[in-house]
């Protein structure tokens, strides 16, 4: 009785000893054991489930062998399914040795039959089926095929990537629509302007020939009044008299003169008379032409200034009406609105032409060489998932490569323009226009990137120290 006691003094302690430990390293080994006391039913689904979720780490609820080698084997096993899915699937190939023992092994793991020799000859099969199907790896072969019948990396790249180029496309071409609306128009405006200011000249000309030839006429006129004035004084007319008086008079006058004296005296006057209102009589028809003329090109004008009021008004309908940041002038200048109101529209004409040039300069220099270079590198990125599909060489680290592919896309499309002009291009894409040039650099990001090393190599060797000779 007292070495039973005894013993189970002994006991006891260890029993708390143990529960102690199992308290301060804060684990559930105590769990392992049987059921409390009072449980009758030590498999019941409490303690079944307790003991699940008191379990922690890659062992938890894990056959023997794969609890034994950890779960750095269950990617490799998963790999090495999907070498085979896709050897069978596509026809690979490959040695049916690899694909028996890869198989083999794939059934033995996680039971007892997976051995050491199992393991051995599962990793030199893996290495030969992967070097066997190369380009492609198993990281291709996940990215791109779905064992499951599931959206794979692939297909969702080609879906995202797909979307946003027709994104791209079409703000590309609302932008190229917006820029050619506005290059019309504001090309219409600067034409008519110029017509207006040609016809401005030839009226002036006009005016000026007319003026001429009235002096001219007028010249004439003055002249034969001269050639009245002699014959009055020489046949000494009544000053003061009226026309018929005069004429009676000089008829008087002229009976009592010989022929000799007409012919001398009169007849020379006359003709000089005449002659002087047959110029002016053509001096006046041609300034009447003249005039005819300036009228003419005066409807032109104004019709022209119609039209270049209508597209103004187009002008403010494409883009922003700038001309509201003169509303402070009329304040400025202390006018009233009314006294200078031609002034006013005349300078919100000209601001808003000055800003939708500044704007289109703006989309031709900046926004649409940057679309531009970004659809070229969609266009490559799309060109290359679907070489990259056919070949099964996709793989989660082409989605970083084409990350990066677009921004620099961008910044080709934009920079291009910066240090290749059209006499700096080569032959063959000299004749191309800038905006496709910047498509090119943003689809081959290379090239341009590579010829901007190449320039800045040539500075730095040149700078760079030569080694001295020994």
């Amino acid at each position: 009785m007292a070495e039973d006691s005894s013993n189970k003094t002994d006991k006891e302690p260890a029993g708390k000893g143990s529960e102690a430990k199992a308290s301060a390293d804060g684990s559930t080994q105590a769990l392992d054991g049987p059921p409390p006391e009072g449980d009758q039913g030590g498999d019941s689904p409490w303690w079944r489930g307790l003991k699940f979720f008191s379990r922690s780490g890659p062992g938890r609820d894990t056959p023997p062998a794969k609890a034994k080698h950890g779960r750095h084997l269950d990617g490799l096993i998963s790999d090495a399914k999907a070498l085979v899915h896709y050897a069978v699937r596509h026809g690979q190939n490959v040695s049916e040795d690899n694909i028996e023992t890869l198989t083999l092994a794939i059934e033995a793991y996680g039971t007892d039959k997976w051995t050491q020799k199992t393991e051995v000859g599962f990793f030199k099969a893996f290495r030969r089926m992967s070097k066997a199907l190369q380009p492609a790896t198993v990281d291709s072969i996940k990215a791109t095929i779905s064992p499951s019948g599931g959206s794979s990396i692939a297909r969702r790249a080609v879906l995202t990537y797909t979307f946003w180029t027709i994104v791209i496309l079409l703000l590309l071409i609302s932008v190229q629509i917006y820029w050619i609306v506005g290059q019309n128009i504001t090309a219409r405006i600067t034409g008519l302007q110029s017509e207006t200011t040609k016809i401005e000249a030839t009226i002036k000309e006009l005016n000026d020939q007319s003026g001429f030839f009235s002096e001219n006429a007028q010249e004439r006129m003055d002249q034969i009044s001269i050639l009245f004035l002699h014959l009055e004084e020489a046949f000494d007319f009544d000053a003061g008299g009226d026309i018929p008086t005069k004429i009676a008079d000089g008829q008087a006058q002229i009976r009592d003169l010989t022929p000799d004296d007409i012919e001398r005296t009169i007849v020379p006057l006359f003709e000089r008379i005449d002659q002087l209102s047959a110029e002016r009589k053509q001096l006046l028809e041609k300034s009447d032409k003249l005039v005819l003329e300036v009228e003419h090109r005066s409807r032109a004008y104004q019709e022209i200034s119609e039209d270049i009021t209508a597209e103004y008004v187009l002008l403010k309908a494409w883009g922003i009406d700038w001309s509201l940041l003169l509303e402070w002038a009329p304040k400025f200048m202390e006018l009233p609105r009314a006294e200078n109101a031609e002034l006013y529209d005349a300078r919100s004409d000209e601001l808003s032409l000055s800003s939708a040039k500044l704007t289109l300069k703006s989309l031709s220099s900046y926004i649409l060489p940057l679309l531009y270079g970004l659809l070229g590198a969609y266009a490559y990125i799309l060109r290359s998932l679907t070489k990259q599909i056919q070949r099964v060489t996709f793989s989660a680290d082409s989605l970083v490569a084409f990350r990066l592919r677009w921004p620099l896309g961008m910044l080709a499309g934009i920079s291009v323009g910066w240090f290749f002009g059209p006499d700096t291009l080569p032959a063959g894409l000299s004749a191309l226009q800038p905006l496709a040039v910047a498509f090119l650099a943003g689809y081959s990001v290379e090239l341009l990137f590579t010829a901007m090393d190449k320039l800045i190599g040539a500075f730095t060797a040149s700078d760079s120290p030569k080694p001295a000779r020994a």
